[in-house]
């Protein structure tokens, strides 16, 4: 081989080498919307499905009503309960319990119970004005109503800026608390939702009798104006026969 084929062979080879090497092609991957449809497709799981209805579910507005919805140990009762709190201690709840029916009351539940009380009048005061005055039961330590009484005394407290309630204790003792600020349906909504009673006015028990539907006028008899009575023409005597008898013998 000649000087000139042999340079000419290692140049050929010189750039063989420091040729770049073809960059290999990327993977293919699948667009972003395809693997938003792939996620999309898998199934939730119960727990899944109803942390996100709850999360559905539209919040209670700011209020000063405590909400408590649980399952009493000691019964298994499921109940939703809204309560406030006044300066004395005393707290006001409306609570629903599923047992199995549902049972809607107004509770008035003092800091220390009232003792062996049966039932009592409760005096329930909105802004001051239309006092709603009935009785309650005083079992558990506390002040319940559960009667048809119930709406009234819930749709007053909604209505009003402030309310006190007032009762006496086993002893006979004056007690009272008061409640600023507790008007709004929503929260007393929810707990109604929640035993699936209708928010409306249920059948009083202590309804005042209904007015006397007012007899109809009676129409005035005529007075009949009556006349002289007749003259009566008599009874006519008729004359006696003449006498055939002997005359008497006169007296000597």
């Amino acid at each position: 081989m000649t000087i000139t084929a042999l340079t000419l062979l290692l140049a050929v080879q010189s750039q063989g080498a420091t040729a770049p090497k073809p960059k290999p092609k990327p993977a293919a991957t699948r667009p972003a919307a395809a693997r938003s449809t792939a996620a999309k497709r898998t199934p939730a799981t119960p727990a899944a499905a109803a942390k996100s209805a709850a999360a559905a579910e539209p919040a209670l507005p700011p209020s000063p009503w405590s909400l408590r919805e649980n399952k009493d140990p000691a019964t298994g009762v499921r109940f939703s309960s809204v309560s406030i709190t006044g300066p004395a201690g005393y707290r006001l709840a409306v609570r629903c319990d599923l047992s199995p029916d549902a049972v809607i009351s107004v509770q008035f539940i003092p800091p220390k119970a009232f003792g062996n009380i049966t039932e009592k009048l409760v005096t329930v005061l909105p802004d001051n004005a239309g006092a709603i005055v009935v009785n309650w039961e005083f079992v558990g330590g506390g002040a319940i109503n559960r009667s048809a009484d119930v709406f009234r005394i819930v749709q007053a407290v909604a209505a009003a800026k402030q309310v006190r309630v007032f009762t006496t204790d086993s002893a006979g003792e004056p007690v009272s608390d008061g409640f600023e600020a507790p008007g709004g349906e929503a929260v007393f909504r929810h707990v109604f939702a929640f035993c699936s009673t209708p928010y409306e006015p249920m059948t009083p028990t202590n309804a005042a009798a209904p007015d006397p539907v007012a007899a109809p006028p009676v129409a005035p008899v005529p007075t009949i104006k009556l006349g002289p009575p007749p003259k009566s023409p008599g009874l006519k005597v008729p004359a006696a026969p003449p006498s055939t008898a002997p005359a008497a013998p006169a007296p000597r």
